[in-house]
């Protein structure tokens, strides 16, 4: 997963992040966004993965994963919260040293 990639996963989907947001992600290295990908749920992760990295349509990640859409839906939102909070917490801590 590329720097791009994140951002894409935060600000897809009527998720709009602030600029100041956006700027912090692009200094995230990408193994820490990697680091911060494997630590998701694995059903949020892999419903994550299918519809926004991956580029499939709710329908067929549904489909792929033998869940219905709008469990699909629910995990890519929970794991798209999970990574702002994530990185929100890294950035604080970050700003701490």
């Amino acid at each position: 997963m590329t720097t791009p990639d994140l951002a894409l996963l935060l600000d897809n989907a009527g998720f709009r992040t602030p600029s100041a947001e956006k700027m912090a992600i692009e200094r995230i290295r990408e193994e820490e966004l990697r680091a911060m990908f494997d630590l998701l749920p694995d059903p949020f992760r892999a419903a994550t993965k299918a519809v926004v990295l991956d580029g499939m349509r709710t329908d067929e990640a549904a489909e792929l994963l033998s869940i219905p859409a709008a469990t699909v839906l629910t995990r890519v939102h929970r794991g798209r919260a999970r990574l702002r909070s994530m990185i929100t917490e890294q950035r604080e801590k970050e700003r701490e040293i």
